[in-house]
């Protein structure tokens, strides 16, 4: 049927009604008497009611990464954005990390407890512990000790790349170096003695080095450091610095504080001062001196070998000044324990003492990401939820309410 045009009055200059016609181009029925107030329409145009009740005129328009398409009968709104892999980043106490499927992803393999199994023994306040699986980064201090025995310890560093669970995993104690197995040879080294290091732990290793053609052939431990541990990788200085070896043993005994039994007379006051006596070699300290006599040792390097309540004497003076080994480090060994650790794959993790959440994708499907409902505390409320993200502002809104 043909398109049929309405009918309106026509009325003459005095407003009074004469008869009946077609609707003209340009006329409208106002608003007010449920029209739509406007005569013609260009492309995208809508009508938006308001507060006044009019009807306004406006422009539909695309902005970035949207599209409108005008089929004839329906307009649609489309974007063609995916969820993007993003740079390491946080967004509302979120942690957003790269990922090869999502933007969101979970960093895994952190320890989140740890409890004791084995005690072991010799341990003191001082050392220090890798827990010895993973990529053997996660550290811990003593925090409960019993005649040596390790009753309880604090995590210091979480590390990476432990499993979910273990049992009865060992630990390796920090300590000063004895052995080592040249892991790089390097290029342009040439043979010298006392050559320094630096490495991730530990300090004041140095090494006496052999070279040909600038190439390191071999390695002998001159001062063995302190806070090393087994599998510890060490840059050796000089050269073109890409020569390092990788730690194969570490002893304990490393003095720590002693305090004075003579003060000696003779003596003035010093630093890196050669000691003698006990079952340790290589200990020099600094000292305090009153009048001649030694008031205070405060170690310089703490040597090794040395156990609690050895008689050290200090050298210089009138070689008559002693001091007496109260705290050591290193000699620990035996502790063991059980850990759980975010597992590779876990969506979300919340520890009571960190107020970071991080966020990762569920599994199977890139845009879709899980979650679990946690209290400030940190505690799981409820079952895993999930949710279907379709945009990259729904990814970051998503991000910022499970941060608040």
């Amino acid at each position: 049927m043909a398109t049929k045009i309405p009918l309106r009055a026509t009325f003459d200059n005095g407003n009074n009604p004469t008869g009946i016609a077609e609707f003209q181009t340009n006329e409208f029925v106002p608003v007010s008497h449920g029209g739509t107030g406007l005569g013609s329409y260009i492309a995208n145009q809508i009508l938006i009611g308001n507060s006044a009740n009019n009807l306004v005129v406006k422009t539909l328009t695309a902005g970035s990464g949207i599209t409108i398409t005008d089929s004839g009968t329906t307009l649609e709104l489309s974007s063609a954005a995916a969820i993007p892999t993003a740079s390491t980043t946080t967004i509302g106490g979120i942690t957003v990390q790269t990922s090869a499927t999502s933007g969101l992803t979970l960093g895994a393999g952190e320890i989140d407890t740890s409890v004791t199994n084995q005690n072991g023994s010799g341990y003191s306040d001082n050392d220090r512990l890798k827990i010895n699986s993973g990529n053997k980064d996660a550290i811990l201090e003593p925090a409960t000790l019993s005649g040596g025995l390790m009753l309880t310890t604090n995590l210091l560093q979480a590390g990476t790349g432990y499993s979910r669970v273990g049992t009865d995993i060992t630990t390796l104690t920090a300590g000063s170096i004895t052995g080592t197995i040249l892991n790089a040879v390097g290029t342009g080294y040439t043979t010298a003695t006392n050559v320094s290091t630096t490495g991730i732990y530990g300090s004041n290793l140095t090494v006496d080095i052999t070279a040909v053609a600038g190439e390191i052939t071999e390695i002998t431990v001159n001062k063995g450091g302190s806070g090393y541990y087994v599998g510890d990788i060490v840059t050796i200085t000089g050269g073109n610095t890409d020569a390092n070896l990788v730690v194969s043993t570490v002893t304990g005994g490393i003095f720590v504080t002693g305090d004075m039994v003579a003060e000696g007379t003779g003596y003035s006051t010093a630093t890196n001062v050669s000691t003698s006596g006990g079952n340790g070699t290589g200990l020099t300290v600094n000292t305090t001196v009153d009048s001649g006599g030694i008031t205070e040792v405060v170690v310089n390097y703490g040597g090794s070998g040395y156990q609690i309540n050895d008689i050290i004497t200090v050298t210089g003076g009138n070689g008559d000044a002693t001091f007496k080994i109260i705290n050591i480090k290193g000699s620990g060994s035996g502790y063991t324990i059980d850990i759980t650790a975010i597992k590779l794959g876990d969506l979300v993790h919340s520890k009571k003492t960190d107020s970071n959440i991080q966020v990762g994708p569920g599994t199977g499907n890139s845009d879709v990401i899980a979650y679990i409902n946690l209290d400030k505390y940190g505690h799981v409320q409820g079952a895993i939820q999930t949710k279907q993200i379709d945009l990259q502002s729904d990814a970051i809104a998503m991000a910022i309410a499970l941060g608040g």
